[in-house]
């Protein structure tokens, strides 16, 4: 057994488990901005949500960031899964660069971009040159890792792996690759043309 090899059942648990932290985190992201997808979609008033806010966003980040590094096993039981077909290797190492730039992303807006909305709210003096930074990291962060390369590397994994299942005969589970892979890869598309906001 390879040290990749991951069983169905231990596939299941985690995906159960990375389901509720995302949920729990996506939870408390928009109760940071007063569920209003509006704020979260712009990074100044993001900035604004004050100290209340920072504190929800940085649980919030680090919740999303083990959901992505709980994913993992998920894709490591896919590439076990489909460890004959050629490709499998290239579509499993994209698969987990996704999770792992998901989380570095994650982990990266925990532990500075929630303390400068912090600082925002504190500190009016330095107010123009927070905002700055702030918005680069968001920029980065955002619209660079979780929606454009990351769009591009579900996409690959989703795509290519869901190809795979689909030679086995496996189609519900090749429905929802393909459906996962092409709605990430068009969206980072649309963020590459300027189409989405932000790009």
């Amino acid at each position: 057994m390879s040290w990749g090899a991951v069983s169905l059942r231990t596939a299941w648990i985690f995906l159960a488990v990375c389901l509720v932290f995302e949920v729990v985190s996506v939870t408390i992201l928009l109760a940071g901005s007063n569920f209003s997808i509006a704020v979260v979609s712009d990074p100044m008033r993001v900035l604004t949500m004050g100290s209340r806010g920072a504190d929800l966003w940085r649980l919030g980040s680090l919740l999303d960031m083990f959901g992505y590094v709980t994913a993992i096993p998920v894709v490591l039981y896919l590439g076990s899964r489909f460890r004959e077909e050629s490709g499998i290797d290239f579509f499993t190492l994209s698969g987990i660069l996704f999770l792992v730039m998901g989380a570095l992303a994650a982990i990266t807006f925990a532990f500075a971009a929630a303390p400068l909305i912090r600082e925002y709210a504190t500190n009016p003096s330095a107010k123009d040159a927070i905002a700055t930074t702030f918005v680069a990291l968001y920029r980065i962060t955002t619209f660079g890792i979780w929606q454009t390369l990351n769009g591009f590397l579900v996409g690959t994994w989703g795509i290519g792996v869901g190809r795979l299942a689909w030679k086995q005969g496996a189609r519900p589970l090749a429905w929802v690759l393909f459906a996962l892979g092409v709605v990430y890869a068009g969206g980072a598309a649309a963020h590459i043309s300027g189409i989405f906001p932000g790009s």
